[in-house]
């Protein structure tokens, strides 16, 4: 017995569950643990930073230029340990939370905050008030992440199913286009 033609319906259903999983969910996880490049440059008399941030990694999605940089302030939360629910506090469950850090690059009217991790956010914002400080400054640039673990182990996973799903679309599309080409039943290399 022969399987049954899919439907259009039924294809733009299973294609758009499809785009959330692959595409959409992975784009939002890569939004909130982003890989962001920070550029800092002369200009004149000042300084000038350009930040890219990226989605899945290697598409820039946000670009922001602030001249002139005037100063950078580092947050540091630290580990601690406390209730992370209401339900937790009722039953007396302490568990540790996990420390976190950013740094936020200062102009005249704008402010710009990076997501880093404690550890890394002192050093960046240390070499980015060494390069303000010095006016024969090389240009720096440094990447910032939210941790190697969340930005390249759960986000490249995140890259790597996108990737997956974008490669599976080309071959599909690619496969149609030579059963147009080839309409008959000439194509012996695709039937089924």
């Amino acid at each position: 017995m022969a399987a049954p033609k899919p439907t259009w319906a039924s294809i733009l259903i299973t294609q758009g569950i499809a785009i959330f999983a692959f595409l959409v969910v992975p784009a939002f996880v890569t939004y909130m643990v982003p890989r962001t490049t920070i550029e800092m440059r002369r200009i004149n008399d000042g300084a000038s930073a350009r930040i890219i941030q990226y989605l899945l990694l290697v598409i820039p999605c946000r670009l922001s230029t602030i001249e002139p940089v005037l100063t950078v302030e580092c947050d540091v939360w630290s580990s601690r340990e406390g209730y992370s629910t209401e339900n937790d506090r009722i039953r007396k469950r302490k568990v540790t939370m996990a420390g976190d850090g950013s740094i936020s690059i200062i102009g005249g009217e704008s402010k710009f905050q990076v997501q880093s991790t404690q550890d890394d956010a002192p050093l960046q914002a240390a070499k980015i008030q060494a390069f303000l400080n010095n006016p024969a400054a090389e240009p720096l640039i440094f990447t910032a992440t939210a941790g190697w673990g969340l930005t390249y182990l759960l986000g490249g996973t995140m890259t790597a199913l996108s990737g997956l799903y974008c490669a599976g679309v080309i071959l599909a599309v690619g496969r149609g286009l030579l059963r147009l080409g080839f309409p008959s039943g000439t194509d012996t290399a695709f039937q089924e």
